[in-house]
């Protein structure tokens, strides 16, 4: 039961973090400088969260820095991706294609791969989630890209990157070598932290602007609230994802999430930001909660 209560909290989180990287994008905008500057800020001040959390000392083991270097490196090139993949199409297509692969490909590594059991509320519950991510993107139907193929191809890859976020989490936590917890999302934040410098780094060379830089860094360093509440919140959200995932299957685990996270940001959207619900949206919000109720059946 305890499992539950930590996924209900991972969700709240998750959707909280949404809210307020919403909010950031709108105050400064959403350019790959500034939306990297804000992760790399983002994850240090997580990183050292984390660390007084773990009272100052933190163990090193090569399985677990491994696994938390691989879920950077895949946040880092979906992000990256997704920048130019909303540059040729639409935000829906992007979040349609993130959020289905954090839920299709973990929920088949588990049954495939951890034998967990596959059931007809379970097929039925996917089915749904499916419809209910696809409903956004039907309703801009007739805007097609003029790069439909670079689309698809950039949509496939995030697709496939944002999946194994999740499959590498539940390996790390079912594993006799998995470090605590807590320490685990330390490396995770540390690791995130050195591949998004490194970003930094070989970008502001190659980057002509330099007015463009300095004043893009002004806003984002101004905001600095931002990105603390952000790293508290999403930390938090990623260490109950991760206490979820040592008992709970993989296959109920991230499709519940990406039907929680759906909703949760929805509802924090409309008080927040005082976006309208439309008919698309409503009953795709009423598909995915169905559905996680089918899950847990």
């Amino acid at each position: 039961m305890i499992e539950y209560l930590y996924l209900v909290g991972a969700v709240i989180c998750i959707g909280g973090q949404f809210s307020l990287s919403k909010l950031y994008q709108a105050k400064v905008g959403n350019s790959f400088f500034s939306s990297t500057l804000f992760t790399c800020v983002a994850s240090a001040i997580g990183c050292l969260l984390l660390f007084a959390v773990c009272g100052f000392k933190v163990a090193f083991n090569g399985f677990s820095v491994l696994l938390a270097g691989l879920q950077a490196l895949c946040v880092a090139l979906y992000t990256i991706l997704g920048m130019r993949m909303m540059s040729v199409g639409s935000v829906a297509v992007y979040t349609m294609f993130i959020m289905m692969g954090g839920m299709v490909i973990p929920f088949f590594y588990g049954v495939i791969f951890l034998e967990e059991q596959i059931t007809v509320w379970k097929i039925v519950g996917i089915v749904l989630l499916v419809v209910s991510l696809l409903l956004p993107v039907m309703k801009k139907g007739g805007q097609r890209s003029k790069n439909q193929a670079l689309l698809i191809i950039l949509g496939v890859i995030i697709f496939v990157l944002n999946g194994f976020v999740g499959v590498f989490t539940k390996m790390h936590q079912i594993s006799y070598k998995a470090i605590p917890t807590m320490q685990f999302s330390f490396w995770q934040s540390g690791v995130a932290t050195i591949i998004t410098m490194l970003v930094l780094f070989a970008y502001v060379p190659i980057k002509k602007d330099r007015q463009f830089l300095k004043a893009e860094t002004k806003k984002s360093l101004s905001l600095w609230w931002i990105a603390l509440l952000y790293a508290a919140i999403s930390r938090s959200g990623a260490v109950l994802q991760l206490f979820a995932a040592k008992t709970l299957e993989a296959s109920i685990l991230f499709p519940v999430t990406t039907g929680g996270t759906m909703f949760v940001s929805t509802v924090f959207g409309a008080i927040f930001f005082k976006e309208k619900v439309d008919v698309f949206l409503a009953i795709g919000l009423a598909l995915a909660i169905a559905s996680a109720v089918l899950f847990v059946l």
